[in-house]
């Protein structure tokens, strides 16, 4: 504990010595896990590409790992620091390849219930999970945002002259969010911002996204975030008892995974959404959302 006070302003390549070399995972996994300078307090760190594509074998082993770590008879963990391995997209969103693409009907009802279980998981986390967001935060992303309970946001991408950005642009090609996330959004921002921000499909720069309370937090560069994080996690664990957080966090987020809280509310909601996605117009605006999500994906690992 000591260590993260004595570091907290000073640049982040010194506070990484605080870092415990115990490690849950390997760097080739597609989910790093790192002890952090505060006892029992994890850092998740994203490896799935350049991307961070949410593919269906990324879900499994971001659910089993909360799972683990989450599960008293296996873990004591205390808190969840979120953030990628790949500075520069913290996530991208949905496996777009795999909705568009192999559009199956039992594909598509296996992909997008572990997408509703991921909703669930995170929003209904047991100990608090805080967000370092040091990279565009695009659809999915910014939904894994938003079920933080703190989220720290930079300014700036790691090697390119531009501003991150942060929000869920489903209507700027065809369709519309689930329910449940609208209700997050609308959790995290209040509704008439919500409205804006789904209707429209904005994506936000940090300072406009705290203006409006999408983010708690912003730092100028993409390896300052952590620190944060980590001092918002201090002030929660120094309380008496965890039972307050846990108890006022399932009551006001409740009604946020109501609308999945049945198998049958999430067969529904499966089939309303493939049959979106079958839609001819979707299909094709997300086609070219993808092919432009490459591009720019390529172009930020360029030299």
């Amino acid at each position: 504990m000591q260590c993260l006070r004595t570091f907290r302003c000073v640049r982040p390549r010194w506070w990484r010595a605080c870092w415990t070399a115990a490690r849950v995972s390997d760097n080739t996994d597609l989910l790093v896990v790192r002890e952090s300078p505060i006892e029992r307090v994890l850092l998740f760190e994203m490896n799935n590409g350049r991307a961070n594509v949410l593919t269906s074998e990324f879900i499994s082993v971001l659910l089993k790992t909360i799972q683990d770590v989450c599960d008293p008879e296996k873990s004591t963990c205390r808190g969840i620091v979120l953030t990628s391995k790949n500075p520069g997209i913290f996530c991208a969103g949905l496996d777009l390849n795999e909705i568009n693409t192999n559009l199956s009907q039992d594909r598509f009802a296996h992909y997008w219930g572990q997408f509703q279980q991921l909703f669930i998981t995170l929003h209904s986390l047991p100990v608090p999970l805080a967000s370092a967001i040091n990279g565009h935060a695009a659809a999915a992303g910014c939904i894994m945002a938003l079920a933080s309970d703190y989220r720290v946001m930079a300014k700036r991408h790691p090697t390119k002259p531009t501003n991150l950005t942060i929000g869920i642009s489903a209507a700027r090609h065809g369709f519309v969010v689930p329910p449940y996330v609208a209700g997050s959004m609308e959790h995290v921002v209040g509704f008439r911002n919500a409205e804006e921000l789904l209707c429209t499909g904005s994506l936000l720069q940090a300072d406009e996204a705290l203006r409006i309370g999408l983010v708690d937090e912003v730092v100028e560069n993409h390896d300052e975030g952590v620190v944060p994080c980590l001092l918002f996690m201090e002030k929660l664990l120094e309380l008496p008892s965890p039972a307050p957080y846990w108890m006022i966090k399932d009551m006001s987020r409740r009604h946020l995974v109501a609308p999945l809280c049945t198998d049958a509310l999430r067969a529904q909601d499966t089939d309303s959404f493939y049959n979106l996605f079958s839609d001819t117009h979707v299909r094709e605006t997300l086609a070219e959302h993808t092919r432009k999500i490459t591009k720019s994906v390529d172009s930020t690992r360029s030299p």
